[in-house]
């Protein structure tokens, strides 16, 4: 008699992306497999916090970054970037240039993007998308690096990118 032997599987790692005395990033992996499912799949969470004088920490965001009547153009610019940048990684990945439906596939991925999943270092960001969000499930997780230059002129004066930057 055949019984079946469907199992589950979750896993979760961490990941410090950066880290100083006054802002530190982490990267959320979490891995899980369904029982018959089809394969597993993969997620991402991206904590970013600034840690103040007294030891208390506070979970900013992207758009934390930026002049608030400059952020929806930072971010746009980002997106742009990103969507430029794809095709060179499916490119990279599979050997062959994106057609007209894998951009499609990767305009419709970042432009639905809040752009949370995004851990810094002092030269900028890298974005994080799991599989499926810009492409199949088989060309895997995408990260892309943005260095700050792209949005130098958005980023706020004297606020967390100094800290990020240790000034």
């Amino acid at each position: 008699e055949y019984k079946s032997t469907y199992t589950d599987s979750y896993y979760e790692s961490y990941n410090i992306a950066f880290c100083n005395d006054s802002v530190i990033s982490i990267l959320h992996t979490i891995n899980w497999y369904g029982a018959g499912a089809a394969h597993p799949n993969t997620a991402f969470e991206v904590s970013n916090f600034v840690i103040t004088d007294n030891d208390y920490s506070y979970k900013f965001s992207i758009y934390d970054l930026f002049n608030n009547e400059d952020s929806q153009e930072a971010i746009s610019k980002i997106k742009r970037k990103l969507i430029e940048d794809a095709p060179r990684v499916y490119w990279e990945r599979t050997g062959e240039k994106a057609e007209q439906s894998d951009m499609d596939w990767f305009t419709t991925g970042v432009e639905n993007s809040d752009l949370s999943n995004f851990t810094l270092n002092q030269s900028g960001f890298t974005f994080h998308f799991p599989p499926y969000e810009l492409h199949c499930y088989a060309l895997g997780s995408w990260e892309f690096f943005i260095s700050f230059f792209e949005v130098i002129d958005h980023l706020k004066k004297d606020s967390i990118y100094q800290l990020i930057k240790g000034e």
